[in-house]
């Protein structure tokens, strides 16, 4: 009987997962026609995951779960990016900051529209605004990390606080959302050189001439 629950659990997990996936998919095709999450209905999202409506709300009480959700699901690939620079923060190189930033700047662009359903349903939704939180409070308790391991190693400029790393982080955040999203690969190159090179400045000890 135990084999045979887990099975029936198994089954259901497996099951969640492909609506979300679908629903990942049909939210982002959606937005990108140039539609607000605003805008869209149960309806047209079950419509275009190939689901009934019913089954959406088996797994989402209203569009505002589904946005929570699916903004868990970006937070996950989002932390994994920006964890390339905290565990190098301490040996990192301008070269290493740079393939960090591109890795961030690639999970915003991939997962633009869900990027910015949250951040408007935010405005109006107080579990939104409470996931969009979470994601930029895991964020900044990274950025602090990493902060603690340059000055562990040394490398920190004189009179860098943690709040300047709080800061850096915001503003990669900001040109990530507002200029990455869309660009073309040559254009998320040059914005992770030029966020490495901020960071650079910003944080690292300026190396002695040899």
């Amino acid at each position: 009987m135990a084999s045979i629950t887990r099975a029936s659990r198994a089954q259901r997990v497996d099951k969640q997962l492909q609506v979300e996936r679908s629903l990942l998919r049909a939210t982002e095709q959606l937005l990108d026609s140039g539609l607000s999450f605003t805008e869209l209905s149960v309806e047209q999202l079950s419509r275009q995951a190939g689901i009934a409506r019913s089954t959406f709300y088996i797994y989402f009480a209203d569009k505002g779960a589904l946005v929570q959700r699916l903004a868990a699901r970006v937070t996950e690939e989002l932390m994994a990016a920006c964890n390339g620079w905290w565990r190098i923060a301490d040996t990192a190189r301008p070269d290493d900051l740079a393939d960090a930033m591109l890795d961030v700047l690639d999970v915003y662009d991939r997962h633009r529209s869900v990027m910015r359903a949250l951040v408007e349903t935010s405005s109006y939704d107080a579990d939104s605004e409470k996931a969009f939180k979470e994601l930029l409070g895991g964020v900044l308790k990274g950025s602090r990390v990493a902060h603690d391991r340059i000055l562990d190693a040394g490398r920190l400029r004189e009179g860098v606080a943690r709040e300047v790393a709080e800061a850096l982080t915001l503003m990669v955040d900001a040109v990530c959302y507002q200029l990455g999203r869309g660009a073309t690969p040559q254009r998320r190159r040059s914005l992770a050189q030029a966020l490495a090179h901020v960071v650079w400045h910003a944080m690292y000890e300026p190396e002695k001439k040899k």
